[in-house]
């Protein structure tokens, strides 16, 4: 076996988060052939195959090539915590995090309280993504997650801490507030504890409808403002909205516990250990 370029891992690391090997050129900044070619002399270093191609040019990792990307994902955190330290010792944080949820909880809980944050730590870069697929920690998709359940993969890789619970309440629209119609879930999302509370009480009423389906809460929020029904919605993010009025209800409301996620190896970075603090001492149950 031959010496192999360290900066090579990373070309491995990149493939198997992308998938092939444009979307690891991309995630590099680098052209493919440069990607193809780095990858190959990798694997003649090493005299070992790291992925095999499947249909429509994605790369999966053989059973080598994931040990060797585990090794490279270490060797990536350490990396990141050496340049971190050497930050530290500078006196001023420095780092980057990549944090993900779901929109609402993105736009609506996490960013009006962000500023707080940067007063504390300016030179700390934060990547949002807004997104409702459970992104793969373990695979580096991002730094942090925050999900309204305990996580059921990831094993013991991922630490996961709960930070809060969101309680919900009925919603009526501020002029229709006798309405017989509800906005509920569509198929896909009915097993959500709001989805549930609300399918129940359509049961319950032969008069009820339900004319709109939605997926997630941001879009029920403003079809109760456009006066297309009423529903369930997280308390911290319909109080205060002046189109919308709480209306009383003699069944028990759910609530959803708030998850912090991360991967096990990161928890030596100091920016995202700060970020994760910051947001274990934050009261998410109550608007900014």
């Amino acid at each position: 076996m031959q010496d192999f370029n360290w900066h090579d891992l990373r070309i491995a690391l990149a493939i198997h988060r992308g998938g092939n090997l444009a979307k690891a050129a991309r995630a590099l900044d680098i052209n493919e052939t440069t990607v193809s070619r780095r990858i190959s002399a990798l694997e003649a270093a090493l005299c070992a195959q790291l992925f095999t191609r499947k249909e429509a040019g994605k790369l999966i990792a053989t059973d080598t090539g994931l040990q060797v990307i585990t090794h490279a994902e270490t060797i990536e955190s350490e990396t990141l915590a050496i340049t971190e330290t050497a930050n530290v010792a500078q006196s001023a944080l420095h780092g980057h995090v990549r944090i993900t949820s779901v929109s609402f909880f993105i736009n609506r809980m996490l960013l009006p309280r962000l500023p707080l944050f940067f007063e504390k730590h300016p030179n700390v870069t934060i990547d949002l993504v807004p997104d409702g697929r459970s992104l793969d920690l373990t695979q580096r998709e991002a730094d942090l997650a925050v999900r309204f359940a305990r996580p059921k993969t990831g094993g013991i890789d991922l630490v996961g801490q709960k930070i809060g619970a969101l309680d919900f309440s009925l919603y009526c629209p501020a002029k229709v507030q006798n309405t017989k119609a509800w906005v509920s879930y569509e198929v896909m999302h009915r097993d959500l504890p709001q989805a549930r509370w609300i399918n129940s009480a359509l049961s319950k009423d032969p008069n009820a409808t339900s004319p709109i389906h939605v997926t997630d809460v941001e879009t029920a929020l403003e079809a109760v403002a456009a006066g297309l029904g009423k529903t369930l919605l997280p308390s911290v993010l319909a109080e205060n909205d002046e189109r919308i009025v709480k209306c009383p209800t003699p069944d028990k409301l759910p609530s959803r516990d708030l998850w912090l996620l991360s991967h096990r190896q990161n928890n030596t970075r100091a920016a995202m250990n700060a970020l994760k603090t910051w947001m274990q001492e934050q009261n998410w149950a109550h608007p900014c």
